[in-house]
């Protein structure tokens, strides 16, 4: 047991090191020589691994076995398979590419040979040894039951019904809007071909003139080109028809139009890089068929947060910020990037946040244009 511990303890670093190296190049020079591979790209590199039965020998080693059961030393043989090699990447490195699974049999397999003549020198009878190896297991073992922890939580997590998930959908609704709406952008500030300048006054000014014939009916595109000609902005216009649009989408101010009623239109608004005039041409709630993974993700991620916050209760930490040189203390049971586990889902980015940054996805006009160095930025 304590030599497939040990065993396990090495193959998991080497799996991460393989992993975070495959996806670019050959794995990097081991500190170990043993276990480096030759710096080339090995035969068919980025191509899938070959479908062969989960008892085929990937890898024989003649010589290599434990030797209580071979006192002699005859028929001493390790025979590592497709489905041995398989089980022990899933458990320590389950998204290595094809490339790093290749890697990872030959390192395992130069693992178990050097092991093998170390132990025919008693060197695992040397107390500095024995004493290195005692010490990695019982980091292994905290590693496991670390591991374990996260993968029960995600697996709970996971396991969202579907009257929650009916429930949610009906409490939410308003998340679940879909809008075609008509938008008229101004630059707060520009700078011509010509040298010739406008800044926030007159962009404004000219946003409240063209905010008039909006709620006169006029159509948008129309009021977009007039705004840029008469600017004298040379740029290429903005999109004014957004369809299919959600909260999520825009920003908090120009998200309030989404509570309109169909044909109403928004008062200028003062976005940090334009103003701007929205209309609402119509909206509908989405299907709950269509939602149905985004609800499940947001409320699998409710739970997870949830588990880990009363796991964090009962355990207090004190970081020594300045070693650290970390600004605030860490969290101790940080939400994982990535909580995977054998038939559980991937515990993905909550949607929500999206809609909590405010963040836009539709072009910006600062992008479109040159804004003027020291007129009348907002703050």
């Amino acid at each position: 047991m304590r030599t497939v511990l040990s065993f396990m303890i090495v193959l998991s670093c080497v799996a991460a090191a393989v992993a975070q190296s495959a996806q670019t190049a050959p794995v990097l020079p081991s500190r170990n020589p043993s276990l480096s591979m030759p710096h080339r790209a090995m035969p068919g590199a980025g191509q899938g691994l070959p479908t062969v039965p989960a008892n085929t020998p990937i890898v024989s080693l003649e010589g290599v076995c434990d030797r209580s059961s071979f006192p002699s030393g005859k028929g001493c043989k390790t025979v590592i398979t497709r489905g041995q090699l398989d089980s022990m990447i899933e458990n320590t490195s389950p998204d290595a590419t094809p490339y790093a699974r290749r890697q990872l049999a030959v390192k395992y397999a130069r693992m178990l040979a050097a092991c093998a003549v170390a132990e025919r020198q008693h060197l695992d009878k040397d107390p500095a040894v024995t004493q290195a190896i005692q010490a990695q297991m019982r980091l292994a073992r905290k590693q496991v039951l670390a591991a374990a922890l996260y993968r029960k939580l995600t697996e709970q997590a996971g396991k969202v019904s579907a009257s929650a998930t009916q429930q949610y959908y009906t409490e939410h609704q308003a998340d679940f809007e879909q809008a075609e709406l008509r938008r008229l952008s101004i630059p707060r500030s520009y700078r011509t071909d010509g040298g010739q300048a406008f800044d926030a006054d007159k962009a404004k000014a000219k946003a409240e003139e063209l905010h008039k014939r909006a709620l006169a009916g006029d159509d948008f595109q129309q009021l977009q080109q007039d705004a840029y000609k008469d600017l004298g902005i040379d740029a290429s216009l903005p999109t004014t028809t957004l369809n299919m649009v959600r909260r999520n989408q825009l920003g908090p101010d120009e998200g309030k139009v989404l509570d309109f009623k169909p044909g109403e239109v928004s008062e200028v608004l003062e976005l940090p890089d334009a103003f701007v005039v929205v209309k609402l041409e119509s909206k509908r709630i989405m299907p709950i068929a269509a939602v149905q993974n985004e609800i499940h993700t947001v409320l699998e991620t409710e739970r997870m947060q949830k588990e880990l916050q009363a796991a964090a209760k009962s355990i207090k930490a004190d970081f020594n910020l300045k070693y650290l040189e970390m600004p605030t203390a860490p969290e101790l049971f940080p939400m994982p990037a990535v909580a995977r586990s054998a038939g559980s889902p991937r515990m993905r980015p909550d949607p929500r946040s999206r809609m909590m940054s405010g963040t836009r996805r539709w072009p910006s006009l600062q992008r479109r244009a040159t804004p003027v160095s020291g007129v009348n930025q907002p703050n």
